[in-house]
């Protein structure tokens, strides 16, 4: 036994808690030795095709926590989105989905099986706009399905103007631009305030970038969205899928290599002895009409 017993000071603060009429956070504040590993229960996640749980080493997004994906453009980045949505469906989840490229379409997600129907699309390229709208969505549909699950899909975080940029003076010096950054980083903030009362899993589709000045790549959103992310995925282009018929080379989708530069999961995944796994750091995909599979090949040719 250490110096310290904190038995006596937990139910303590724990009486106070009841009594302050806010009950849910009791079981918030315990011992460390009653500290669970990382879920491995289905219902913890929208459950993705086994490629992922091999890859990331959980079964899919988990809920209450943050899924990036950033990359280029015709790496997969949407085409994730679209799966996301199919698979949350499939496990009784409602979707939000922002979409401010207005590039995906009905029958985008009708050909992955998305039944659009239960779909509630939010479109517009103003940041103040996207998280306002955003906000009144994820309230109205716990308002109205207490008791349900929510796949909440930004696609995308690092792409949109603001309001505020609309209204500065260029030719002044003392105004600078950058009101969506600081609009985003308010707008993530109250998405985790959220996501802390209500079962949300999160996708955020992002832009990555060269670093100016220095070696590698960074996303939009900075540190504070880094930081929060719990599975960061890097998406890269590395050709198209084609086929022969009747003597032709046709293009049936796009390879990608998908990187994981942050994975939070990694140091807890284990086997089904126990035995920590060694998880890959990237995996190779092909991507088409029909959805994503795993592929061997990283080259344009079939």
């Amino acid at each position: 036994m250490g110096k310290f017993d904190f038995s006596d000071v937990i139910t303590d603060i724990q009486g106070t808690l009841k009594k302050d009429k806010r009950g849910e956070d009791v079981q918030r504040i315990s011992l460390a030795d009653v500290m669970n590993p990382v879920s491995r229960d289905p219902k913890d996640y929208i459950v993705m095709p086994e490629w992922w749980e091999d890859t990331f080493g959980v079964p899919g997004l988990p809920i209450c926590k943050i899924v990036q994906a950033a990359g280029d453009s015709d790496t997969g980045k949407t085409s994730l989105c679209v799966l996301s949505m199919k698979q949350a469906q499939e496990q009784g989840f409602g979707i939000v989905y922002v979409e401010t490229e207005q590039k995906t379409s009905k029958e985008d997600l009708e050909d992955w099986g998305v039944d659009t129907s239960g779909v509630l699309i939010i479109q517009s390229n103003i940041t103040e706009k996207v998280w306002d709208l955003s906000f009144r969505a994820i309230e109205a549909f716990f308002k109205k399905f207490p008791k349900e699950k929510l796949l909440f899909i930004l696609d995308s975080f690092g792409n949109n103007i603001s309001l505020h940029d609309e209204e500065l003076d260029i030719v002044s010096k003392n105004q600078k631009v950058g009101g969506a950054a600081k609009t985003n980083r308010f707008g993530l903030g109250r998405l985790l305030a959220m996501m802390d009362k209500h079962p949300i899993a999160v996708l955020l589709i992002n832009y990555q970038y060269d670093n100016v000045g220095s070696l590698g790549k960074t996303q939009a959103g900075g540190k504070a969205l880094k930081f929060y992310t719990m599975i960061g995925i890097e998406t890269q282009r590395l050709g198209d899928w084609t086929k022969q018929k009747d003597g032709k080379k046709i293009n049936v989708g796009t390879y990608v290599r998908w990187k994981a530069f942050k994975n939070h999961y990694k140091k807890s995944a284990i086997d089904a002895e126990g035995n920590r796994r060694m998880l890959p750091v990237e995996v190779n995909l092909q991507i088409s009409a029909v959805g994503i599979e795993r592929s061997a090949k990283g080259s344009d040719e079939e």
